[in-house]
Order: structure tokens, then C-alpha cells, then sequence
């Protein structure tokens, strides 16, 4: 059975702190994550790259801001960034 859970206020901090150290120059960091725990107590985590972050329902200021503090290089911006529109 598989059960999704919203971050309390602690681990979205702790989300924010690891968006911030995955950031690598040119590629950026991810927009979107889901992480999983087994019934044994495994822990798995997959991170998007591609996909708006919050379903797309984010504003795009926000989105510009994200770019300014972690940027990625124009081509691996993508489509739908408002970033992406500003670059080319």
C-alpha cells in the first residue's frame, strides 16, 4: 500500500538544505523529489529535473529567483522555465 505524506516544516527545511548541495554548475539542482521508505526500512529517493515543481502551480517569480540562486546554463533550462523564454 502505498501512502503519500506532505513534509512537516523540519524536513522541508532539510529538503531545501539537500536541493542546495545537490546544485552542480550548469545543471542546476532538481525541482521535484519523492522519497520512499520500505516496510523492511529500506529508503529510496528520486529526483526530477525536468518537471515544475508543485504540479506547475508555482509562481514566476519564484521560478526566476530559484535560477538567480541556482542556476543552470541556458540548455539545460527547460521549456516551460520563464527563464528558458528570457535566454533565447
Amino acid at each position: 500500500m502505498d501512502r503519500k505524506f506532505a513534509l512537516d516544516d523540519e524536513g522541508q527545511d532539510a529538503a531545501a538544505e539537500l536541493r542546495y548541495e545537490m546544485w552542480q554548475a550548469d545543471k542546476g539542482t532538481w525541482y521535484n523529489a519523492d522519497f520512499s521508505l520500505t516496510r523492511s526500512g529500506g529508503f529510496h529517493a528520486e529526483f526530477d529535473y525536468d518537471n515544475p515543481p508543485f504540479g506547475g502551480d508555482v509562481d514566476a517569480d519564484l521560478l526566476l529567483e530559484d535560477q538567480r540562486l541556482l542556476p543552470r546554463t541556458a540548455d539545460q533550462l527547460p521549456e516551460w522555465h520563464p527563464a528558458a523564454r528570457l535566454d533565447r
